[in-house]
């Protein structure tokens, strides 16, 4: 386990990014909280805030996720 990042701090995200080389605008993240969205969002991150199933799975058609089922 990872100490001394946690969210909402600009840190995890920046270590996410550079765990998965992945650029900011392929990458997605989720949180029920406005606030922990703020930081990813910033970095340029895709961002959702779930409210509900059926919200979270239209954002996500939205970015183009292909959902099955």
């Amino acid at each position: 386990m990872l100490s001394g990042v946690k969210k909402p701090e600009e840190a995890i995200h920046r270590l996410a990014l550079q765990m998965t080389q992945c650029p900011p605008a392929e990458f997605g993240f989720i949180d029920d909280r406005a606030v922990n969205l703020e930081c990813a969002r910033q970095l340029g991150v895709h961002t959702i805030q779930f409210q509900s199933a059926a919200q979270l799975a239209n954002d996500l058609r939205t970015l183009g996720v292909v959902m099955e089922g």
